[in-house]
Order: C-alpha cells, then sequence, then structure tokens
C-alpha cells in the first residue's frame, strides 16, 4: 500500500544521491570513495540509478524472470470459487476477455488470501493479463524473497509493431502510462495504454475523426499502440530531439513545445545526466528516469541489448534506436512478446 510505496520512494531517492556522490568522487580523484557509493546506488536494484550503477560496476541485474507455473494445486484453488471456475472454463475455449472479466471479480477477495492470490497471480501473468497481474502482485510474497519481476514487468498479449518502434522502448512507456490498461483515461483527456490525446492522434494517423466521433477507438490496444508507436518515431526526427532518446522521452511527456524552450535554457555542460536532473519538471525528470529503466528491464525480458544503459553508464548520449538499427547485431533476439 502507501507505506510499501513510500518505502521504494525513499531508496529510489537514496539510490540517485549515492549515485552522485560516486560521481562527485571521481571527479575529486577519489577512487576509494567511488566504488563504496555506487555500490550503495545499486543496491534499488529496478530504479534508474540502481541500474546504472549495477552497469557501471559490471554486476548483473539478476532479474527473475522465471515465473510461477499454473498447476493442478493453483487450479483446485481458482475452481473452488465461481468466478474461478468461470475463468478457467473460459480461457479453455479461449475467451480470455471475458475469463479476465471474472478474475477481475474475484480479485478483492485474493486481498487476506495468500493462496487465492498466489493462484490469482499465476494464471493472471501466464495468459497475459499484464494490468491485472501487476495489481496482484504486491499480495504475494516470494518464497526467496526476490523481485517478482514477471509479474511486476508482465508481458502483456498484445504486440508493439516492430517496424515502427523499439517494442522494450513502448513497453517501458506504457507500463509508466497506463500500467497497461487499455480503458485509462487522464485528467488532460489522454487514453488508452499510451495515453495519447485524441487530437495527437488525429495528427499522427492523419485521421481526423479520432480526436470526435471515434475517439472512443483510442482504447483498442492496437490501435493505441500503432499510434503511440508512430508518435514516437516522429519525436524522434523532431528538430528539437534530433534522435537524442532523452529528449525524445521529456518531448513525450512534456510536448516538443515545452521541450524547444527549455532547450535554449539548461546549463548542462554537454552532461547527458546533468541535462536530466536540470529539467525545469519534476514530473517530467521522473518520467524520463522510469521509462527508461522500465525500457532496460523490458529489454532484459524479451533478450536484446540495451545500448541506453550502455551509452549513460559510459556518460555518452543514449540515441534513439529506429527499427533499422536496433534489430542487428541483438542478443538473443528471437525472444517475442506473446
Amino acid at each position: 500500500g502507501d507505506a510499501g510505496a513510500a518505502e521504494i520512494g525513499s531508496a529510489v531517492r537514496r539510490a540517485a544521491g549515492a549515485f552522485w556522490a560516486a560521481r562527485a568522487a571521481l571527479r575529486q580523484r577519489d577512487p576509494r570513495a567511488y566504488v563504496p557509493w555506487l555500490l550503495e546506488a545499486a543496491q534499488a536494484s529496478r530504479s534508474f540509478y540502481g541500474l546504472l550503477a549495477r552497469r557501471a560496476l559490471g554486476i548483473p541485474a539478476g532479474f527473475a524472470w522465471e515465473r510461477d507455473l499454473l498447476g493442478e494445486n493453483e487450479a483446485a484453488i481458482l475452481a473452488e470459487t465461481a468466478q474461478g471456475l468461470r475463468a478457467l472454463a473460459l480461457l479453455q475455449i479461449g475467451q480470455a476477455g471475458r475469463a479476465e472479466a471474472e478474475l477481475r471479480r474475484l480479485a478483492p477477495a485474493a486481498r487476506d488470501n495468500p493462496p487465492l492470490a498466489r493462484a490469482l497471480l499465476v494464471v493472471t501473468s501466464q495468459t497475459g493479463m499484464a494490468e491485472l497481474a501487476m495489481r496482484i502482485a504486491p499480495l504475494v510474497e516470494s518464497r526467496d524473497g526476490r523481485p517478482r519481476d514477471y509479474a511486476r514487468f508482465p508481458l502483456p498479449n498484445w504486440r508493439p509493431d516492430e517496424s515502427v518502434a523499439e517494442p522494450a522502448l513502448v513497453l517501458g512507456m506504457a507500463r509508466v502510462e497506463s500500467n497497461f490498461d487499455s480503458a485509462a483515461v487522464s485528467r488532460a483527456g489522454a487514453r488508452g495504454l499510451m495515453q495519447i490525446m485524441p487530437l495527437t492522434a488525429s495528427y499522427v494517423a492523419g485521421r481526423p475523426e479520432l480526436a470526435g466521433r471515434h475517439r472512443h477507438r483510442l482504447h483498442e490496444p492496437a490501435l493505441n499502440l500503432e499510434i503511440g508507436s508512430r508518435y514516437i518515431a516522429y519525436l524522434a526526427r523532431h528538430p528539437e530531439v534530433d534522435g537524442d532518446l532523452l529528449r525524445l522521452i521529456a518531448a513525450y511527456n512534456a510536448g516538443p513545445g515545452n521541450l524547444a524552450r527549455w532547450n535554449g535554457t539548461m546549463a548542462h555542460g554537454n552532461d547527458p545526466l546533468l541535462f536530466l536532473e536540470t529539467i525545469p519538471l519534476h514530473e517530467t525528470r521522473a518520467y524520463v528516469q522510469r521509462v527508461l529503466a522500465f525500457s532496460w528491464i523490458y529489454a532484459s525480458r524479451l533478450g536484446r541489448a540495451a545500448p541506453s544503459l550502455d551509452a549513460l553508464a559510459a556518460g555518452r548520449w543514449p540515441r534513439y534506436h529506429g527499427p533499422e538499427e536496433f534489430t542487428a547485431g541483438e542478443a538473443g533476439g528471437g525472444a517475442r512478446l506473446n
């Protein structure tokens, strides 16, 4: 709950402070202080600065992608409830959407029922019900105390189009934007998985009706992902972004107009991390860090390289890798969204 979120937030802030202390030690030519500070930052192992520290130190991130599989035990626990039994039957005949609706009705009962919570987590993770799996994950204690990465960073049923934008970046953005909830609507009116404004959608897709009577279609996962991916590719070519990944993600959050204003006023000495920390809007600073961290995590899940992590860990500006660039030389590129 709130206490858990506050604890994670303070760990993330500690990691950021430790990472910058390590950088200061390096500038002061104090290598003995450098490594302990980086080790401190590396403790927040799923955060932006934690992942950077691990890469700088050569420590593996140690992701736990092995899933618990649905066995007789979990199926029996689900079948003891009317909704669970209906969900299992619906899954067998390929009615995943209706099965998910049944499991959503069952989810509140899992709060005080650890075996049911675990059974729900297993079935939702295995069947690509990403948003529901993420909601249930905090209720389930892992046996060995390691984070349940497969549940916190699930692979949804839908698949980003690899020919338009880098899938790990699209998944990282969707995870931050909507927690994979295709029904999400922001206060400003942004819709769906990638939280796209109807006006932006109509411009990017060249379809005026998406800003009008067909705006509800932005809740369709495939269409939302396609437009979101095309908007990423559009921003990458924008003169204010010019292929820079940090600026691209900032522009997706705050708009190219805000980015244009900041570009002229920020004193960052051509240092990418200093640029990131001097973005005037706190929300956008945090957004860029979370999207990058989650894109690195999804790159691991998909068996891909994370060139932007390597670049930032080495003090270089990360570039946006368009489809023609990221397919070559990927580590284990056979991993796919299911």
